[in-house]
């Protein structure tokens, strides 16, 4: 079993029975969709390839009716630009001037006029989903994303959460759930007020009402624009006074080493000439030991050797260290020097710290600059770490180098869409240009929908072999007030009326159809089935159930173009009354009557005039709906279609067309229309007008007269020839 889908060609089906239903129903559908959109204040036409609409018309283009994606996008613009067509104020639309705005206005408004058309034309609910979720398939509609700039997120958020809560669309559930979620982490305290506006739209009755809340959505960003604005420039003021206080602490930091360096040379000159203080003695004095002093003379002789630069501390810790010097070769004498700038602290952990130092080698001297540059806390925990630093080596460096990096990965990852957006961002939100914007869902349709009228012209000029012509669509049916008034004519048609009725009994009458059947029980014995009582057949009682033939429905349009002067269109008004009426008085038969080109000039746009409709009757309709003159072009194919649109909803089995024309019906677009009428099983029968041949219908049934009284004995020697040949 083969599938179509949207990115395949739609495959005629081969079986003409399979066409046949499938144009019967494709054109169902049409007649009612144009039923629903009668009595509208606009116009919607089909034609062409491009898509334009007005304040009062819509054109849309015509592509191939077998499609069912395009059925489906027709009928859903067809709702969608009617809406706009009913309920948009197009003033206020065209008075906004910044660009953000009018993307947004247009969102909130296709959401409140579609909410109208659902709740006006509950049918119209189905045709909108059906859009919403081509415009899923096809990509008009994509998936929020933590990539998306605000710009889109705020324009994500507003569609499909607008659309999936007010309009019940749930293929946007996910959308809109995303897109909540992606925008609430750009604007933390913004997003309520913006889910406030949304939920508030809901209540809109105007453009105006959707204009406003794409203002208040602006209004909102701006707020959250200078609040982000004040917000960095008080953290630049805090990076400048940090900078500043680093720059200082810097300086004493040279000042400090400045002064140490004093500290040494004057250590160094007293120990030249054998002078100076205590501490400069006992340096010279343990240098001398060597290996001998293993852990120091004594308290007093370390204290000497601090010297006044520590100011607390266990003496115990000092002599030690000058213990581990002399064992590591003197190697820790910058230590010392350091070490002395330590204000306070465990003495203990500096005597760990450099035991550690002299199984180590003399590698300790970095780590005790780092331990003494530390001011306050516990020295112990200090020299332990630094100790089991050296005995691991540089692998535990590079180990926590790495953990460090995953953790700054990840960190990455969340913060990429976690964080919430600068004020360059908002501001590019608020400026927002053309190429920063979404595409409208519903041009995206009509490029489709144009893309799709592209192919189907170019399949009807090959299949016709006439590169000039093109596919036309249905002319709408409807009363017009233009064609009151008696007739001249109307005492000549009354007359032939009666001569036609009696041709069309004798005729139609002559096929009424009688279905026997037998039964065991009834009020009529059939003798010719008493033989085979005896063999056990008991059906011998006949029941006759006669079907009259004139169970048809016929469909009268008139040719009424400049084409046709004023003797082929009052010869055409009386063939075309005479007939209706005959018709009427037949048991079983239906007709209406039907003139074209009519015009509206304000939906401006063409039409089929119904004088007579099936449910009327012609004495009620004859002095206000055939008083028709001859104007305008010959637009036979639209007309055709028009009325086989109708004539295909009738339940009568048998369908039947009369075209009453001049004989310019020999175009490929007419040859087309009359090909659909063979696909819906309706009879097309040509009346020409003042011609001896109907162009086009050299192949089809059809007769010719020159004046009204031939009508009777011509349509007489049609039936006979048609309904017994």
């Amino acid at each position: 079993m083969s599938i179509n889908t949207a990115d395949t060609a739609i495959a005629k089906p081969e079986n003409p029975a399979l066409v046949m239903r499938r144009k019967q129903a494709l054109i169902r559908k049409f007649t009612l969709l144009q039923t629903m959109n009668t009595g509208r204040s606009v116009g919607v036409k089909i034609q062409g390839t491009k898509a334009c609409t007005s304040g009062n018309t819509t054109t849309l283009p015509l592509g191939n009716m077998e499609d069912p994606e395009y059925l489906d996008m027709l009928e859903g613009m067809i709702d969608h630009e009617n809406g706009h067509c009913k309920h948009t104020d197009f003033s206020e639309w065209y008075s906004i001037n910044n660009k953000m705005v009018r993307r947004l206005t247009n969102i909130f408004e296709d959401v409140r006029i579609e909410k109208l058309v659902g709740h006006e034309y509950p049918g119209s609910k189905t045709n909108l989903l059906k859009l919403v979720q081509i415009a899923i398939k096809r990509g008009l509609f994509s998936a929020p994303s933590h990539e998306d700039d605000l710009v889109r997120l705020v324009q994500k958020y507003i569609l499909y959460t607008g659309r999936y809560k007010h309009l019940d669309q749930y293929p946007l559930k996910d959308f809109s759930q995303d897109a909540a979620f992606y925008l609430s982490r750009a604007l933390p305290n913004a997003f309520p007020k913006l889910e406030a506006i949304l939920t508030d739209s809901a209540n809109d009755h105007s453009t105006a009402d959707a204009r406003r809340r794409a203002e208040d959505v602006l209004k909102v960003l701006q707020e959250e624009f200078e609040d982000q604005q004040q917000q960095e420039e008080e953290q630049d003021q805090d990076e400048n006074q940090d900078d500043k206080s680093g720059d200082s602490g810097s300086n004493s930091e040279n000042d400090e080493e400045q002064s140490e360096s004093d500290d040494s040379d004057n250590s160094e000159s007293s120990d030249d000439k054998g002078e100076g203080d205590q501490s400069g003695d006992q340096d010279s004095e343990s240098d001398d030991k060597g290996d001998d002093n293993q852990s120091g003379k004594s308290e007093t002789e370390s204290d000497d050797e601090e010297g006044d630069d520590n100011q607390s501390g266990d003496s115990k810790s000092d002599s030690e260290d000058e213990g581990d010097d002399e064992q590591n070769g003197g190697s820790d004498a910058e230590s010392d020097d350091e070490g002395d700038d330590s204000q306070s602290g465990d003495s203990k952990s500096d005597s760990d710290d450099e035991g550690d130092d002299e199984q180590n080698g003399g590698s300790d001297a970095e780590s005790d600059d780092e331990g003494d540059d530390n001011q306050s806390g516990d020295s112990k925990s200090d020299s332990d770490d630094q100790g089991n630093d050296e005995q691991s080596g540089q692998s535990n460096t590079d180990s926590n180098d790495d953990a460090d990096g995953d953790d700054s990965e990840s960190q990455s990852e969340t913060d990429s869409f976690s964080n919430q957006v600068s004020s360059q961002e908002i501001e590019k939100a608020i400026n927002a240009d053309d190429d920063d914007l979404l595409e409208d869902m519903h041009d995206g349709i009509r490029r489709m929908m144009e893309d799709k009228a592209e192919e189907n012209l170019e399949e009807f000029q090959e299949e016709y072999g006439n590169e000039y012509s093109a596919p036309t669509m249905a002319y709408r049916c409807d009363k017009s007030p233009d064609a009151a008034g008696i007739p001249l004519w109307m005492s000549q048609a009354r007359q032939q009326s009666q001569r036609v009725k009696l041709v069309l009994n004798s005729i139609l009458n002559d096929r009424n159809r009688v279905k026997r059947s037998y039964e065991n029980s009834g009020t009529e014995i059939c003798a010719g089935t008493l033989w085979g009582v005896s063999a056990g057949n008991n059906r011998v009682f006949k029941t006759e159930t006669i079907s009259k033939s004139p169970n048809t429905a016929f469909s009268i349009l008139i040719d009424r173009s400049g084409s046709m002067q004023v003797p082929n269109m009052e010869m055409a008004n009386v063939a075309a009354f005479a007939i209706g009426q005959a018709i009427e008085f037949i048991k079983g038969a239906e007709c209406e009557v039907l003139y074209y080109p009519f015009y509206d000039a304000v939906r401006q746009d063409g039409y089929v005039h119904i004088a007579k409709s099936f449910t009327e009757r012609m004495n009620s309709v004859a002095q206000r709906s055939f008083n028709v003159h001859a104007d305008h072009g010959t637009p036979t194919a639209e007309a055709l279609q028009g009325a086989t649109a109708r004539l295909g909803l009738r339940k009568e089995p048998k369908k039947v067309l009369f075209l009453i024309t001049d004989g310019q019906t020999s175009g490929a677009t007419v040859q087309a229309a009359l090909r659909e009428c063979d696909v819906m099983g309706i009879t097309v029968i040509g009346i020409g007008i003042g011609t001896g041949q109907l162009a086009g219908f050299e192949h089809r049934p059809y007769f010719a007269i020159n004046s009204a009284n031939e009508l009777a004995n011509s349509l007489f020697a049609y039936l006979r020839t048609y309904y017994r040949g």
